[in-house]
């Protein structure tokens, strides 16, 4: 599983800049393809408080985990 979502990733973004992943994608899409992949994944989004960037940032526009996953939280 781990392979496949790389693979997809890698079609995405560049995985190896600055040691973190850049990638053009919607959190809820990220966690879907990580399901499809392995349905029993555990996805634990970290940093969700940092204060710009992260899903509960100031530049986010999500007010809970649920908003942001939809009906996959």
């Amino acid at each position: 599983a781990a392979d496949q979502i790389a693979a997809q990733l890698e079609r995405i973004g560049n995985l190896g800049a600055d040691g973190r992943p850049i990638l053009k994608l919607d959190c809820y899409d990220l966690l879907a393809m990580c399901l499809e992949a392995c349905p029993e994944v555990i996805f634990i989004p970290a940093h969700i408080w940092t204060p710009h960037y992260s899903v509960l940032g100031a530049f986010s526009r999500f007010q809970s985990m649920e908003e942001c996953f939809g009906d996959l939280a």
